[in-house]
């Protein structure tokens, strides 16, 4: 289930439609001092409350939710911009309710008179057309888009959760599974298509090895592959554990790099794979001895590569 920071990074919007929105305060700041003035400087004794209520209804209310609707289709996390539509449907909702109690309470606040049937008639016309179906053309893909963001959030593929992901892979180079879950928030039955769908869309180049969850960039194991062969060398006698430590990888990974290295032919010497050990020896010295550097046993070692000692399973990079 998602937390509630990731929740908060879906909700919070984006520069550019912050700007927006702050337009739309605008506009209905400025009908707010509009209807005060006509409120309280009256012309010919009449207080003009449904002369402000008309502009605000047709002129500020509509288009601040057109700067809102607009601050929700730049915003890219789904979240967010229903978060936009629905503030739209609220701006004009709040327009035709002000318009029609304006209107059913006219002669009452105008001093025409007590309210009738007729301009109760009037005012509830008024708000339903400016205000509640015209709500319903902003609140409709408000709650579609609250939809798709909230099952984005359970996957954890929605935008926000995508970006820490990729941001924690460049910064570090590697992680486990577990603490993609911790930086990021995404389900641990998640993880892997999260990183597929990312590779897929050319955000991350990485390795991925589900079976000891763990992933790493295409960087980090070209540092590996380059630092491998000198650090075996430079300890002529290194464990499979210290050197997992040293380069950061798990022992498939590991594994995987050294049979690389030999294929490049950068690490010569053998692998003692029941000790967990590796030895650096140069490929002359290993051919001029003619045995198995594990258990004495005569082997025929030519060419270049792997050998696979028969006697005791030590395999001989050459």
């Amino acid at each position: 289930m998602p937390t509630g920071r990731s929740f908060l990074r879906q909700i919070v919007p984006g520069t550019p439609s912050l700007i927006l929105g702050a337009i739309a305060g605008v506009l209905f700041a400025l009908w707010f001092l509009l209807s005060l003035a006509m409120v309280l400087d009256p012309l010919d004794d009449q207080t003009m409350v449904g002369a402000a209520a008309v502009v605000g209804a047709v002129f500020f209310g509509p288009v601040a939710a057109g700067f809102l609707a607009v601050a929700g289709l730049v915003e890219s996390r789904l979240l967010a911009r229903a978060g936009w539509f629905y503030l739209a449907a609220l701006a004009v909702l709040v327009c035709g309710l002000v318009l029609g109690a304006s209107m059913a309470f006219e002669p009452l606040i105008e001093g025409l008179g007590p309210v009738d049937g007729e301009s109760m008639g009037l005012g509830i016309f008024g708000g339903t057309c400016c205000g509640f179906g015209p709500m319903c053309v902003f609140l409709l893909p408000a709650v579609a888009f609250t939809v798709r963001g909230l099952q984005e959030l359970r996957e954890g593929s929605d935008p926000a959760t995508l970006d820490a992901v990729v941001e924690l892979l460049h910064r570090r180079g590697c992680a486990s599974f577990d603490e993609i879950t911790a930086a990021s928030d995404v389900p641990a039955d998640r993880i892997e298509p999260v990183l597929f769908q990312l590779r897929v869309a050319g955000r991350l180049i990485c390795r991925i090895e589900p079976n000891v969850g763990w992933v790493c960039t295409e960087r980090h194991e070209q540092r590996g592959l380059r630092t491998l062969p000198g650090l075996v060398a430079a300890r002529a006698r290194i464990g499979l554990d210290e050197l997992g430590r040293e380069l950061n990888a798990p022992a498939p990974v590991l594994r995987a790099w050294i049979y690389k290295a030999v294929g490049a032919g950068d690490l010569q010497g053998y692998m003692d794979w029941k000790r967990g050990v590796i030895y650096s020896r140069e490929a002359r010295v290993l051919r001029s001895e003619r045995r198995c550097p594990g258990c004495a046993g005569k082997l025929e070692l030519v060419g270049r590569g792997v050998v696979l000692c028969p006697y005791c399973d030590t395999e001989i990079f050459l």
